[in-house]
């Protein structure tokens, strides 16, 4: 086995710089040429990610890195956006385009990268079939843009995109359901009182329309003495004390909206004699098993007409549940997630990168989605169609590397030898900063700060140590915190 440094010196060549990835295109059309005419059929994922507001400098192109690549800009970048190709029939995905962004974008500029990929896509082979992001207020742009209505009352409507370029094929554009359960839960906790419809309360006999997440802590209370508890999961700190970045994690959801909560509710309701909690237990049921159905992955739950009596049951609690978020009274007011929970069933037909760390810095977050996007271009398809051959898609990596390396080995031939100029025997700092190329600068600024930073280090600890000197001398105690 090749040692990790050789693989990083082969990859070294492979163009990963902002933008579309032309060269995983290049490997992606070898892969997908091994696949069959159903296994082609993808969709466009994309979504963003927080990394640290830091500049840093590469050292392999002598540049700076840590500044937006998406107008508006250029100013310091806070967040990462990723654009990831899946397969629809078979489980597979490859990033194929990311950028550097702010805080606020260009949902015109996102537009126009989304149509190149899904021309990129077509000429490497692929058939793309839908759009996938979460429902934030920057995204909902991007689908107004693509002619997606997110109104209360165009919702029930079919809304697809035209394919820019066959106009006998239509894109679905539907929220990532992931990002929206996680959304309805985090709604749960914050509003603390839902309303249901009155036709949802006549339908399933409940004395209240009232869901309420005071019922989940007196469940927790309840349950308290009892040595096995239904909801042994639930604890307050998951209701009470959720930070806003443990509010992204889909487990901590999952704890708080799942089939087991809503069967300690029922519980809790016949033994204390609580019907009221009734309504929050009937919410939490509908939500858990919208949530299963949509986000399944595996052939038990799939929408499949090998059953018909399971998948006209399915079919039709998911038209139900339209009808239910629909009805949701949230605070007196008509919430983004509604709209796009309502588009995501209609349309039914990330975090690998914070592993070494949680919120990394624009030059990591670059070096990781590199390794991650060579290993989604060499992993194994599950359960596909055709029969992998890793020897076809590797020689693909070192089709490109052998080019590059040859066009760098000729350059440094044919490059006639550097005359320097010759230089007065003093000049002037502003003069030579003049003189030196951009990458020249980056990497002097580079290393002019390192050993900076480094003289300051050691100027610290100089001091402290003259200062417990002269302590030491007078006799004097001095305890260091810190």
């Amino acid at each position: 086995m090749p040692s990790e440094r050789t693989l990083q010196r082969k990859m070294e060549l492979l163009r990963f710089v902002p933008g579309v990835l032309g060269d995983i295109f290049t490997l992606l059309k070898t892969k997908l040429a091994c696949m069959q005419e159903l296994d082609q059929e993808a969709g466009i994922v994309f979504d963003e990610m927080s990394i640290a507001e830091v500049n840093s400098y590469n050292v392999g192109c002598e540049s700076f890195i840590g500044t937006t690549t998406l107008p508006p800009g250029p100013k310091l970048v806070s967040q990462a956006m990723v654009f990831m190709l899946v397969g629809v029939r078979t489980r597979w995905k490859q990033v194929v385009a990311y950028h550097f962004t702010g805080k606020s974008n260009d949902a015109q500029k996102i537009k126009e990268n989304l149509n190149e990929l899904i021309s990129k896509a077509e000429d490497a082979g692929a058939k793309t079939r839908f759009i996938t992001s979460d429902c934030c207020a920057q995204n909902k742009a991007v689908w107004s843009l693509l002619g997606i209505d997110t109104s209360r009352y165009l919702t029930h409507e079919d809304q697809t995109m035209a394919h820019p370029l066959d106009n006998t094929r239509l894109i679905e554009v539907k929220p990532d359901v992931v990002h929206l359960f996680k959304s309805v839960v985090r709604g749960f906790l914050t509003n603390k009182v839902f309303l249901l419809f009155d036709d949802v309360v006549k339908k399933y006999n409940l004395n209240s329309a009232k869901v309420d997440m005071t019922h989940l802590i007196d469940l927790i209370h309840f349950e308290e003495k009892n040595k096995l508890k239904v909801a042994h999961k639930l604890e307050l700190e998951h209701l009470l004390k959720i930070s806003s970045f443990d509010s992204i994690k889909v487990e901590n959801s999952v704890r708080v909206c799942n089939l087991t909560v809503a069967a300690a509710l029922r519980y809790y309701a016949v033994h204390a004699n609580r019907p009221d909690v009734l309504p929050t237990a009937l919410f939490i049921e509908i939500v858990s098993n919208w949530f299963n159905l949509l986000s399944n992955r595996s052939r038990q739950m799939a929408l499949s007409k090998g059953n018909l009596v399971a998948y006209n049951r399915s079919i039709g609690f998911l038209r139900d549940c339209c009808d239910f978020f629909f009805g949701l009274a949230v605070g007196g007011s008509w919430e983004p997630w509604q709209s796009a929970t309502i588009l995501a069933t209609k349309a039914i037909s990330y975090h690998a990168v914070r592993i070494k760390q949680k919120k990394p810095s624009a030059l990591q977050f670059q070096a990781i989605l590199k390794q991650i996007c060579v290993s989604q271009y060499m992993l194994e398809i599950a359960n596909s169609s055709y029969e992998f051959d890793g020897g076809e898609f590797i020689g693909g990596i070192k089709a490109i590397y052998d080019a590059r390396a040859g066009a760098v080995q000729q350059e440094i031939i044919l490059s006639p030898p550097i005359k320097l100029p010759l230089m007065a025997a003093t000049i002037s700092a502003d003069a030579a900063e003049a003189a030196l190329p951009q990458p020249e600068k980056n990497a002097l600024y580079y290393r002019h700060n390192t050993t900076v930073w480094a003289a300051l280090r050691l100027h610290t600890i100089f001091s402290k140590l003259t200062t417990w000197r002269r302590c030491d001398e007078l006799g004097l105690r001095l305890t260091v915190c810190g």
